[in-house]
């Protein structure tokens, strides 16, 4: 049974619990990022050089039985196992990771690769500095540059193939075509592979934005989860507050005793953070009604009253 490591960006769907895909037979995935959480060259680094050395092919390909050892790669960082029939996270992977600059651009490798990789390959090797990248013909076109390689990114994985991506670059130098070409689900990527052990070492950013409904019911399967779903769902969707407030209210009582006490923080900070966004909608009402000759000043001093009313809640969307 192989050994598979996955780089590049990857995004997360977040759907019911009950409506995730389970794990194929012969398939075993690990994840090292918690849901909504990115991953950096702390967490990925580590497992490159692992996939590296061929004295790990006994640990790599028995996660559930190494998991100290595992964990000491990763620095201490704890993963999660998944196993056959197991349901998994649905995993959505962009096999395109650059970090693009005015001045350079770094690229990194990405794609599917067996164990072991090049021999001692370290994290320098991982990523490469190019020429920033080139004004497309189109507004906000950006084309790779002249030194751009398929072979750094790509030699050696099995999904996509480099030659797969010389094919895309025939046609199209354009980067969010090239991105968009190369993104993928993590099933086409068990289907090239086949049964093994793959690891999803890469980000876990949240691809959808939770509805109210949803946020609640993920509050009752993972109280670790809705932790990390409560700033980002704060920052987008404000203007689901009012819809939020009256379902926390609703299924507090349904929790576990241990998980109460987190929603009552999270209803806490909500209603904090809709005061604030009642005073903004007042001021931008207030504003809407001045006129004529007096307009500017009163602008002047429905902004001063405003800023005051906010510093009473330092920071709400910070709040945690």
């Amino acid at each position: 049974m192989n050994t598979y490591l996955i780089l590049g960006h990857g995004t997360e769907s977040l759907i019911d619990f009950n409506d995730r895909p389970q794990i194929p037979e012969g398939i075993v995935l690990v994840t090292i990022a918690e849901c909504g959480i990115i991953t950096t060259r702390d967490e990925v680094c580590p497992m490159v050089e692992a996939f590296s050395k061929e004295e790990n092919s006994e640990i790599l390909a028995n996660p559930q039985v190494y998991q100290e050892k595992i964990k000491g790669f990763l620095n201490g960082k704890d993963f999660h196992y998944y196993k056959e029939g197991d349901k998994y996270p649905k995993l959505t992977l962009q096999m395109f990771l650059d970090w693009p600059r005015d001045t350079e651009t770094e690229i990194f490798k990405s794609g599917t690769y067996t164990f072991p990789l090049e021999k001692s390959m370290e994290c320098s090797s991982f990523f490469k500095k190019i020429g920033p990248y080139k004004d497309g013909r189109k507004l906000f076109e950006r084309l790779v540059p002249d030194d751009y390689s398929s072979e750094f990114m790509y030699k050696g994985s099995i999904k996509p193939l480099e030659s797969e991506v010389d094919e895309i670059l025939k046609k199209t130098k354009n980067v969010n075509i090239l991105k968009k070409s190369l993104t993928m689900s993590l099933e086409e990527i068990f289907k090239a592979g086949g049964p093994g052990i793959y690891y999803y070492v890469v980000c876990r950013s949240i691809k959808d934005v939770l509805t109210p409904e949803q946020y609640v019911r993920e509050m009752q399967l993972n109280n670790e989860n809705s932790k990390r779903y409560e700033p980002y769902y704060r920052k987008n969707w404000i203007s689901n507050i009012p819809a939020i407030l009256p379902l926390l209210d609703e299924n507090i009582a349904t929790l576990p005793k241990w998980q109460q006490s987190t929603a009552l923080e999270v209803k806490k900070n909500y209603e904090g953070l809709h005061r604030v966004t009642g005073v903004r909608r007042r001021s931008i009402n207030q504003q809407s009604r001045i006129g004529g000759e007096r307009k500017g000043k009163r602008k002047s001093v429905a902004k001063k009253s405003t800023t005051r009313k906010l510093r009473k809640y330092k920071n709400p969307i910070q709040a945690s």
